[in-house]
């Protein structure tokens, strides 16, 4: 073996161990919940914030254990438990949730970037919404001003409305012309033969 491949040897070490660790808290201040709950206190603990907290973390660090036992036999084993921050409320484990995101150093950056990218996405959609709202509100106010000056702007034979594509709609005008000519020499020669 070489230094390297003994580094990365006792890196997984103390993160499996840290992680049991951290497991060892989040069971039990589960179990802590679901008794202050009293009788049926699983149900109702369900509903529990604090609770929910606790369990999605030991979801996903039990699926970076199992990937570690499997490593190598398991496709799309997690890398890295993906929740790297402590439950809020619980202090106990403010501290040992920082020692795991320096041994995920890389893991808990590329997540922090990823979320701090999708916060100011939604910023800009948001403030994007809100300047569309407000213009369309603009405009619509202007539509009805004006439709309460002139109450035929809106009417469907004051505003003619396109149906066809350039050369499909000159093909239709001329085709339209040609059938009235042809109608009104049509009644011409009718007018012509009634006299």
């Amino acid at each position: 073996m070489t230094s390297n491949d003994l580094m990365k040897l006792d890196l997984d070490r103390r993160r499996v161990t840290l992680v049991l660790e951290i497991n060892a808290k989040l069971f039990r201040e589960s179990i802590a919940i679901q008794q202050k709950h009293g009788d049926g206190g699983g149900e109702k603990a369900r509903h529990d914030p604090i609770y929910v907290h606790c369990m999605k973390r030991l979801q996903v660090n039990l699926a970076y254990l199992a990937g570690v036992a499997d490593r190598g036999k398991v496709a799309h084993a997690p890398p890295y438990p993906t929740i790297l921050v402590a439950p809020p409320e619980i202090s106990g484990l403010v501290e040992p949730y920082r020692q795991l995101q320096d041994l995920f150093r890389e893991a808990y950056n590329a997540i922090t970037l990823m979320q701090q990218q999708q916060h100011n996405i939604n910023v800009n959609y948001s403030s994007s919404c809100s300047s569309s709202r407000c213009s369309n509100s603009r405009s619509n106010s202007r539509k009805h001003s004006s439709s309460r000056l002139n109450p035929n702007i809106n009417s469907p034979h004051s505003q003619p409305q396109l149906k066809y594509s350039n050369i499909k709609c000159s093909k239709h005008v001329f085709s339209n012309s040609s059938n009235n000519n042809s109608n009104s020499s049509n009644s011409s020669s009718n007018h012509n033969r009634s006299r």
